[in-house]
């Protein structure tokens, strides 16, 4: 799920950029013809339980139809509600690579793998009644009427942010799952999701490894920017700053796995700090990298400091 995306009319691709593409088309194709020796072949019919169905009018639904924790619950409903946005995160990545065919026919297949992980996941939420079916219908309306997400101003903005979201996305699907009884077919289904986001963070960081090599001082200021005003998207979601308050309570996603299971890991596997001949431009954004990478660990200390105070008074009572 990649969380972003915005109709980009407002603004042409740069020239720097098609020539960028032009030059990551090789790299597109070897790391395409990989991901398709490997298809996400996986049917979501078999991960459905569709056998404990109930029809909604004879039985209206109640949470205790299937108990959750509020962060748990709130992150099924967010993660659910931004795949749905697809058509505006397609519409996006189509508006840069739509001259490279290896780029082009790249996106096609990861709409369609994107596409049915909004299909799965709504069909097991409503076989489950894991979610409140008018409640979720009445928000996808106002999540796709509001395409309120974000828009990457360049190629190298695009390549930084789908990294990071891709591997973020991962992340939260896993960890939900985790958090599901162990006797319920949720927790298969979302490690399968989870999955294949790892696979989508894989293609778009080994093609922002390659464009570092060949733009590392636009690749580094487009990490820069990315990083440094990188957010959990669904801004339009109905009450999304209340669920993501408590899926971070609930330590589903949260800064601590942000910064140790997303920026830290992708950040190595790019080894910006071992580039060369930077121009002025590269120097400074990989200092403000490597600043806001330290700002977040101390955040991170200071927050896993009160947890541990907290879980000690807890563990008191």
């Amino acid at each position: 799920m990649l969380f972003l995306g915005e109709v980009m009319n407002n603004h042409e691709i740069a020239k720097s950029d098609v020539v960028l593409i032009d030059e990551l088309t090789e790299t597109a194709e070897q790391l395409l013809n990989r991901h398709n020796q490997h298809p996400s072949d996986w049917e979501p019919s078999e991960l459905i339980p569709y056998d404990i169905g109930q029809d909604y009018k004879n039985k209206p639904w109640s949470a205790q139809d299937y108990p959750l924790t509020d962060g748990v619950r709130s992150s099924i409903f967010v993660n659910l509600l931004t795949e749905d946005n697809l058509p505006y995160y397609s519409n996006t990545i189509l508006h840069y690579l739509k001259d490279s065919v290896s780029l082009n026919e790249w996106s096609h297949v990861w709409t369609e793998e994107e596409a049915k992980h909004s299909t799965v996941i709504r069909e097991w939420a409503h076989v489950t009644r894991a979610l409140d079916p008018v409640e979720l219908e009445r928000a996808r309306k106002v999540q796709m009427r509001k395409a309120d997400v974000p828009n990457p101003q360049s190629l190298p903005d695009l390549l930084a942010y789908t990294s990071f979201q891709e591997l973020a996305t991962r992340v939260a699907h896993a960890n939900t799952g985790r958090a599901l009884d162990s006797e319920r077919r949720g927790k298969l289904l979302m490690a399968t999701v989870a999955g294949d986001e790892n696979r989508h963070h894989i293609f778009y960081s080994e093609l922002a490894k390659m464009a570092l090599e060949i733009e590392p001082d636009a690749m580094l200021v487009g990490i820069r920017d990315q990083l440094v005003n990188f957010a959990m998207p669904g801004r339009g979601i109905p009450g999304f700053n209340r669920h993501s308050l408590k899926i971070e309570r609930a330590r589903i996603y949260d800064t601590p796995k942000y910064l140790n299971e997303v920026v830290i890991p992708t950040l190595g596997k790019w080894s910006i700090n071992d580039i060369e001949a930077l121009d002025q431009s590269g120097e400074i954004a990989r200092e403000q990298i490597n600043e806001h990478v330290r700002m977040l660990i101390a955040k991170v200390a200071l927050i896993e400091e009160k947890r541990q105070v907290q879980d000690s008074q807890v563990n008191e009572q």
